[in-house]
């Protein structure tokens, strides 16, 4: 009887113990992963990101560029500085910090050379990521708002009326053309009936696709 009683109480025990430990994992921080690796033309596949104010972050840097050694350094709150030594072609680094408690920008970059001046660097945002918003054209091709037609329609012309000066009789017809040897099959044959004029339109420049927003490989999971 003693010992089924013990029994259930170390069963009840080790069933708050778990329920204890469930909670304090679902009240930890995400642990947020950032893959970030220097290009051949001298920038980062990844220029920005957004983590929220606290969060652990872990960057993994690799070299992706064959012409030279590149490293990372972050700048961020209180002057800490977290940065990797750099690495050649194919090899990574990995650094883990805290995100900075205050809502602001820090940068990123490489520290090798002349790196930093040439464009290789970043922006790690702490703050909630703005949606993107698609611009005016991709809009109007969502709505299905038709562009002005550049041909205005037949009979829309109106034909220009000359001020006739005293003495001088006008007229408002078109005069008779004569066309070609070539159009007519013979020298100097007159027609009643203009020619008919063709006008040709460029082709219409397609517009440009709807505005996109890079989304770098940022993951959230448990540490």
């Amino acid at each position: 009887m003693k010992r089924s009683a013990a029994w259930t109480l170390a069963a009840l025990a080790a069933a708050a113990l778990i329920g204890l430990a469930t909670l304090a994992l679902e009240a930890a921080p995400l642990d947020v992963r950032v893959s970030i690796y220097s290009l051949a033309n001298g920038t980062y596949n990844v220029q920005e990101f957004w983590v929220d104010p606290g969060e652990l972050v872990t960057v993994t840097f690799a070299n992706g560029d064959p012409f030279g050694q590149h490293n990372i350094v972050f700048e961020l709150d209180a002057g800490r500085v977290v940065s990797c030594d750099p690495v050649g072609l194919g090899n990574s680094k990995k650094l883990s910090f805290l995100a900075p408690s205050i809502l602001a920008d820090y940068p990123y970059y490489s520290s090798v050379g002349a790196d930093r001046p040439n464009g290789m660097t970043g922006t790690l945002h702490v703050g909630t990521q703005p949606t993107a918003t698609p611009p005016p054209s991709a809009t109007a091709r969502a709505t299905g708002t038709a562009r002005p037609s550049l041909t205005p329609p037949a009979g829309s012309r109106t034909p220009a009326t000359a001020t006739a000066s005293p003495g001088v009789t006008t007229s408002s017809t078109a005069p008779t053309r004569t066309p070609s040897a070539s159009a007519t099959g013979g020298p100097g044959t007159p027609s009643s009936v203009p020619p008919t004029e063709t006008h040709t339109l460029p082709p219409s420049a397609t517009p440009p696709g709807p505005g996109r927003v890079y989304l770098p490989d940022v993951r959230r999971e448990r540490p």
